[in-house]
């Protein structure tokens, strides 16, 4: 990966703006590099579940021949390189410092991709681009792809983030022009940089009958629609009341939809899936010991991951286990709830289905009678990375970056692999429900 990185880098980087205000040194860059690699080595759970992956290996060997100074954009550029081959979704930036700067100039237009190529809406009409201030659309999206983190699988989580922050990352690539010369395979014309990422058209807005926060529950002709963005503590009883519904109504299908659902209380996805799944399901926490590591996070990492501790060693001391492969272990079982719903299930996900969500989404794939349909959920579906969540800060850019400390492993995996199956969609863009 590294010489092709490093070519799609310098032809990008020949555009630098030497007028921005914060440069690092190559030796900065080289060093925050290798200050990460350790650091997932020797502290992050990805290692230790895969050992046998050589993370930044590559990245690393690119980056050791660069002798020019970096902006403060070609530094993000390719930190967000490394963040993406780390491969947990969890493992992202979570804090920038005060002083970087901000140039509010961006790509004015929404972005979209599809089978690798490069999209664009342009006065109500998508356009296939082949080149941006003469810079190849592939090469770009080459690179715009792997600027977060990522799940170490299939594409659509790479895309959805493209989707999200599509227009900042291209303006960054470019190195924050004033105007963009797009061509594309039908015309070529200029469009000139916007001051706000604002979305350009409003969300779609659901009637909901019941409702808690961004959580509702609605009728769509004999079909029962449950739309679930997060997961919170109190949405156990709203879950319960929406089952009461349905038991009453009688629908004849379900529709869950955990699209965008990012995640969030781990109890409350269970409690959605008690009400679906008929049979024993759970999860279980795994601490390996040999990445307790406290000199590679920062002070509110080092906080954090003390407070978890606390919490797992006295508060969740009742689902303690045996400890398996050099690795502390706590396991979760549910069992079905009532009301529980025993028509079928169709099951929406996207690639922004993640954490808790694709936990859910894994539980209530177990149950016969669940078609899913979208794209795989972040994450995949067997195992991620949570529970404790301390913080590491690089040296040189004090740039903060998340980074979990366990893996969440979904029990009897194996089992249901060949029963968890999702019909794919391609993913419609989120500006438009007309899409290239």
């Amino acid at each position: 990966m590294g010489k092709w990185i490093l070519s799609l880098l310098w032809a990008i980087g020949a555009f630098s703006a030497m007028g921005q205000s914060k440069r690092f040194s190559a030796a900065d860059l080289q060093y925050d590099l290798a200050f990460l690699q350790q650091a997932v080595h020797k502290a992050h759970p990805v290692q230790w579940y895969a050992p046998d992956k050589k993370r930044l290996d590559s990245l690393l060997a690119a980056a050791a021949v660069l002798t020019d100074s970096l902006s403060h954009a070609q530094y993000r550029t390719w930190l967000g390189l490394a963040l993406h081959e780390i491969g947990c979704i969890h493992t992202n930036i979570s804090a920038m410092p005060a002083d970087w700067p901000v140039i509010k100039r961006y790509f004015p237009n929404p972005p979209y991709t599809r089978n690798d190529s490069l999209w664009m809406l342009h006065q109500g009409e998508w356009l296939l681009v082949q080149e941006i201030n003469a810079q190849n659309a592939q090469q770009l999206l080459a690179v715009g792809l792997r600027q977060f983190a990522s799940d170490g699988q299939k594409r659509s989580f790479d895309e959805m983030y493209f989707h999200l922050y599509g227009r900042e990352i291209l303006s960054r690539l470019l190195h924050y022009p004033q105007t963009f010369e797009v061509k594309s395979d039908s015309l070529s014309f200029a469009i000139s940089a916007v001051d706000s990422l604002s979305a350009p058209l409003p969300k779609t807005e659901f009637n909901f009958i019941m409702s808690r926060g961004n959580n509702g529950f609605f009728y769509k002709h004999d079909t029962a629609v449950l739309v679930v963005r997060s997961f919170s503590k109190k949405d156990r009883r709203f879950f319960k009341q929406v089952f009461a519904e349905t038991q009453k109504s009688k629908p004849a299908v379900l529709e869950i939809d955990l699209r965008a659902n990012g995640g969030g209380n781990r109890r409350a996805a269970a409690a959605l899936a008690s009400h679906v799944v008929s049979h024993r399901f759970g999860y279980a926490l795994l601490l390996p010991r040999h990445r307790m590591k406290l000199r590679y996070y920062s002070n509110k990492g080092k906080l954090n991951y003390v407070l978890g501790r606390f919490k797992y060693g006295l508060a969740e001391l009742p689902y303690r286990r045996l400890s398996t492969k050099g690795a502390k272990r706590w396991v979760y079982r549910y069992q079905s709830a009532s009301p529980t719903f025993n028509g079928p299930v169709l099951l929406r996900v996207d690639a922004a289905t993640a954490s808790s969500a694709t936990l859910a989404s894994s539980w209530l794939l177990q149950q016969p009678g669940v078609r899913a349909v979208g794209q795989m959920p972040g994450g995949g579906l067997n195992h991620n990375y949570g529970g404790i969540f301390p913080v590491i800060q690089l040296p040189k850019s004090q740039i903060a970056i998340g980074f979990p400390a366990m893996v969440v492993e979904v029990l009897d995996a194996e089992k249901w692999q060949v029963k968890r199956q999702i019909a794919e969609i391609p993913a419609l863009s989120p500006f438009s429900v007309l899409r290239p």
